[in-house]
């Protein structure tokens, strides 16, 4: 379990994509920096919510994920993951897409 303060970032859009996070506590959003600086928020991550999902391929991360509030994260490496926690992310992601 990883904590961070509030404006931590837990991983930067271009990061290797290792690691898929599940978020435990508070408040994360992922942003899309744009050249100029400026902060374009496309989804924000609710405790339970598996974020990072370009780890399932390997690829780079798209977005910075930056935590809005005091978190704790979960790492996972997929493929350590089990049919449970497959199953626990496919219901994670297939929840975040309806809301």
């Amino acid at each position: 379990m990883r904590r961070l303060a509030r404006k931590g970032v837990v991983f930067r859009a271009g990061d290797e994509g290792a690691v898929l996070y599940r978020l435990r506590a508070g408040l994360v959003r992922m942003v899309e920096i744009l050249p100029d600086g400026r902060l374009i928020a496309v989804r924000h991550v609710l405790p339970g919510d598996f974020f990072g999902e370009e780890a399932l391929e390997g690829r780079p991360y798209r977005y910075t994920a930056e935590a809005m509030t005091e978190a704790a994260v979960e790492g996972h490496f997929p493929e350590g993951m089990g049919l449970d926690g497959w199953q626990q992310v496919a219901r994670s992601l297939a929840e975040q897409m309806a809301r």
